[in-house]
């Protein structure tokens, strides 16, 4: 189906829908008014209005609620503008004093006025919460208008979405009304058209490289099937000159280790693997003999110095500084002295007490005896050596 006939999204649309979102991330998730917004150069004024709340807006919309705790639920960035700028009270004062007496009737006839459900919820939400509280919910809804669109607006809004979800969360209106009507299978099977290589070279001319246009995995598919790639590259120009070593530690100085240079600088990565360059762009000329002690100088051990600090360490192993780093090691923590071996018991003699002195020796409590070496204790303790296998402990 030809996108032609899709009514094209507008500048006054997509600062309608950016003027709903408390955050620029919000606003993204409307990915086909953000979508017409970054293709046509709006986004900056879509930012502006996002990142804009005068008072009166903020007291405005707190009337819509019928507690603080509402306005902050159901109106976060109003709450967040109102917060930081200090017109809470304010706000909690036209809380306050805004009307909460509305009738059946004046709910009813409010639910009328609007386009949908949400629209009712969102736009008017005191009086959606006023019939929620009174039980009068069904009623309202039951007299929202009839979805009255007609099928060729409803095709022409999915044609605007690239996936379903998109098109219920978006043209929510015209989802309704082709529910309504059972025209979803229509709608979705012209969401399902494929692009063309218009909408391809319009996608890839946002991307600098070919690296981030392979990211847009569907579109990118689509071009790479049907032999589109070189028109969607012509505007990524080619590197005009060759990997140099200059070149590579240039680049290669941002990153810390060998995996994030190959992450992030394939190319140059492949050229200083292929000339023998890797070590020197990756752990670099730029360190000094007086960086890498000071950095061992940090650590307790050769196995910390080289895990925690890749880099100084194999400056220093390339340049032959590795003993004098290694020197400069601050020492670990002490080390109290080696207790004295476990007696090992030999099953065909029997225990002695010369035996269970050099054993109880080995522990500074007798607690900690008993625990450690409970067969000896026990026989210490039955045949009354105990006191004087412990002569050497503190009292507990």
């Amino acid at each position: 189906m030809n996108n032609t006939s899709a009514n094209p999204i507008t500048l006054n649309e997509c600062l309608s829908v950016a003027s709903q979102c408390a955050t620029k991330s919000e606003f993204r998730k409307h990915s086909t008014h953000y979508r017409a917004a970054q293709i046509n150069g709006w986004l900056e004024q879509c930012n502006d209005i996002i990142t804009f709340t005068s008072k009166d807006e903020c007291i405005r919309r707190a009337q819509n609620c019928l507690s603080p705790a509402k306005f902050k639920q159901w109106q976060k960035k109003y709450y967040k503008a109102a917060m930081e700028n200090d017109w809470l009270d304010d706000c909690w004062q036209a809380i306050k004093t805004s009307r909460r007496d509305f009738t059946l009737d004046e709910c009813v006839n409010q639910s009328k006025a609007c386009i949908n459900y949400s629209d009712f919820k969102t736009n008017y939400s005191v009086y959606y919460q006023v019939a929620e509280r009174n039980g009068w919910l069904s009623q309202c809804l039951n007299a929202l208008p009839k979805h009255s669109e007609t099928y060729d607006a409803c095709i022409s809004a999915a044609q605007l979405c690239k996936t379903e979800r998109e098109f219920r969360a978006t043209q929510s209106h015209f989802y309704l009304a082709a529910k309504a009507n059972k025209w979803l299978a229509d709608c979705y099977s012209s969401i399902r058209r494929p692009y063309t290589l218009e909408e391809c070279i319009a996608q890839a001319n946002l991307c600098e490289t070919k690296s981030e246009f392979k990211r847009i995995t569907r579109i990118y598919r689509v071009a790479k099937k049907n032999g589109w790639l070189d028109e969607c590259f012509s505007h990524i120009a080619a590197p005009s000159v060759e990997p140099t070593l200059d070149l590579c530690l240039l680049k290669a100085r941002k990153y810390s280790n060998k995996r994030t240079f190959k992450m992030y600088q394939k190319e140059l990565y492949k050229a200083a693997e292929q000339n023998g360059w890797l070590d020197l762009c990756v752990y670099g000329t730029n360190l000094t003999l007086e960086d890498c002690v000071m950095v061992a100088s940090q650590c307790t051990s050769r196995k910390e110095f080289a895990t925690l600090h890749e880099q100084y360490y194999q400056a220093a192993k390339n340049n032959g500084w590795l003993v004098r780093c290694l020197s400069a090691l601050k020492p670990g923590q002490i080390i109290k002295p080696n207790k004295p071996k476990a007696v090992v018991l030999d099953p065909t003699k029997e225990i002695t007490l010369k035996l269970c002195i050099a054993d109880a020796k080995r522990f500074s409590t007798k607690e900690e005896w008993q625990r450690e070496s409970f067969k000896i204790h026990n026989r210490a303790r039955s045949n009354g050596w105990h006191k004087h296998c412990c002569k050497h402990m503190k009292k507990s």
